[in-house]
C-alpha cells in the first residue's frame, strides 16, 4: 500500500497585520497548525487573512481582487461586523477555529471544480486544548516536536539579551546548578511580581521606587509605566537590586496614581506584557529557584502569545506545557533543545502566573500569587468604591 502524499501547505498571506503580528502567525503555521499553511507575499497567495480591526484592512474584506476574484478573504477581529463578511475568524485567532475554517476552505482551494461551499458561523477560538479527540500522549507530542522545524521568533543576535551563551549545566553538580539558576527576589522582577500581586488584591495603584524611576501598576486597567527606556530597564534587571539601594513600594490614592498617570513619560503597557520581558531579562536562560529543576508543572492555559516577546520553541513548549506535567529537564530532553532556551520560557511564564504546580510544590524562591479570592476582593472593592462615589 503506498503511503498517502505528503500535503502541500497551503499559502496565506496577511493583510493589514503589524510585522510582529505576521511573524507570530508564522509560528502558529508551523506549531500548533502543524504546518498546515505558510505565510507568503499575497501575490502567491491562495489565501488572505485580513486585519480588519487596522485601518489598513477596514475596508478590504469588501472588495474582491480583479487579479483573483476566487481567492476567499477571511476578516480576522476582535468583533464580528456587520455586515457580516462570509469569512470570519475571532481575535486572538485559535487552532481549532483556524483549522475548522481551513478543512472548509480547502477543497475549495484545492479543487477549482469544487461547487460553492457555505459560509461558516462566527468562529469561535480556542487553544489547542486536546478538545477535539483524544489528547496524544508525551511520547507522541514529543516526536511530534522533534520533526517540526524551531519556531524562532528573535535571532540570534536579538536574543542575546534573553539568554547568555554557557553550556548546559549538570543537573547533579551543584556548582553548575548555581550558575544556572537565579533568585527573583533579589531582582527587579520579585519587586515587581510583589508589587502587581499587591495591585490586584487591593484594587489600588501601586508606585516602585527604587535607583530606577517610578515604575507605575495600575490595577484599574491592567497596565504598568515605567519612566525609564528600554534600555536603562534591561540593564537594571540584570544585577540584583540589592546592590543599588533599597527598594520602596508604596500605595497610590486615586487621585494620586491620576496625577503620577499624566504626568508620566512613559508608554503604558500591559502588565502580562511588562512582567514577561522584565523575567526574560532577569532569567538568561536561568531558572528562578533551586528547586525548579525537579518541580514538575504544566500551563495553566495556552498563552496569548501576540501580546508577548516570542523566545525561539516557545511555540513547542507551549504546547508540550499545556497538555503535560513535567519538569523544565524532561521538556527539554522531550524537545531536544537547548537547556537555557526553555528555562528562559519557563522563568518568564512562571512570572506571569500561567504555570501551574501539583499542591504544595510551589517554589519557595517565588513570591506569591495572589489568590482568586484576593483577586475577587479587589475586583469588589473597586465595584463599591464606585458605587459609594456615585
Amino acid at each position: 500500500m503506498k503511503p498517502a502524499p505528503a500535503r502541500t501547505p497551503l499559502k496565506v498571506a496577511a493583510y493589514g497585520f503589524a510585522p510582529r503580528l505576521a511573524q507570530t502567525l508564522q509560528l502558529f503555521f508551523q506549531g500548533p497548525c502543524g504546518g498546515r499553511c505558510q505565510l507568503v507575499p499575497e501575490e502567491q497567495a491562495e489565501l488572505v487573512l485580513v486585519d480588519i480591526d487596522s485601518p489598513e484592512g477596514a475596508g478590504r474584506w469588501r472588495l474582491t481582487d480583479p487579479r483573483n476574484p476566487d481567492r476567499p478573504l477571511v476578516a480576522v477581529a476582535l468583533r464580528r461586523p456587520e455586515p457580516a463578511p462570509p469569512w470570519f475568524l475571532s481575535k486572538p485567532i485559535g487552532s481549532q477555529a483556524f483549522l475548522e475554517l481551513l478543512d472548509r476552505l480547502e477543497p475549495r482551494l484545492r479543487d477549482t471544480s469544487a461547487s460553492a461551499l457555505t459560509a461558516p458561523s462566527a468562529a469561535t477560538t480556542a487553544p489547542p486544548d486536546g478538545s477535539r479527540g483524544k489528547s496524544r500522549s508525551f511520547r507522541q507530542a514529543a516526536r511530534g516536536a522533534r520533526t517540526a522545524k524551531a519556531a524562532r521568533t528573535l535571532e540570534a543576535a536579538s536574543f542575546r539579551h534573553f539568554i547568555r551563551s554557557v553550556p548546559d549545566a549538570d543537573p547533579g553538580d551543584a556548582r553548575q546548578r548555581g550558575h544556572s539558576t537565579y533568585d527573583p527576589r533579589r531582582h527587579l522582577q520579585g519587586h515587581l511580581q510583589q508589587a502587581c500581586a499587591r495591585a490586584a488584591a487591593s484594587g489600588k495603584a501601586q508606585r516602585l521606587r527604587g535607583p530606577w524611576r517610578d515604575i507605575l501598576i495600575f490595577p484599574d486597567t491592567g497596565e504598568v509605566i515605567a519612566d525609564l527606556d528600554e534600555a536603562r530597564l534591561r540593564s537594571m534587571t540584570v544585577i540584583p537590586v540589592d546592590g543599588y539601594g533599597q527598594v520602596l513600594l508604596s500605595e497610590l490614592a486615586a487621585e494620586e496614581a491620576e496625577a503620577l498617570r499624566g504626568a508620566s513619560a512613559g508608554t503604558p503597557e500591559r502588565q502580562e506584557t511588562f512582567l514577561w520581558k522584565v523575567a526574560l531579562w532577569s532569567s538568561r536562560g536561568r531558572l528562578p529557584g533551586d528547586t525548579a529543576w525537579e518541580t514538575p508543572v504544566r500551563l495553566r492555559h495556552w498563552p496569548n502569545l501576540t501580546r508577548l516577546v516570542l523566545t525561539p520553541h516557545a511555540l513547542q513548549l507551549a504546547a508540550l506545557w499545556v497538555r503535560r506535567r513535567c519538569t523544565p529537564l524532561e521538556a527539554a530532553a522531550a524537545l531536544q533543545l537547548p537547556r537555557p532556551a526553555v528555562f528562559a520560557f519557563y522563568s518568564a511564564a512562571l512570572a506571569v502566573g500561567l504555570m501551574e504546580f501539583e499542591p504544595g510544590n510551589v517554589p519557595a524562591s517565588q513570591p506569591a500569587r495572589p489568590s482568586g479570592r484576593s483577586l475577587a476582593r479587589g475586583l469588589l472593592g473597586r465595584i463599591l468604591g464606585r458605587l459609594r462615589g456615585a
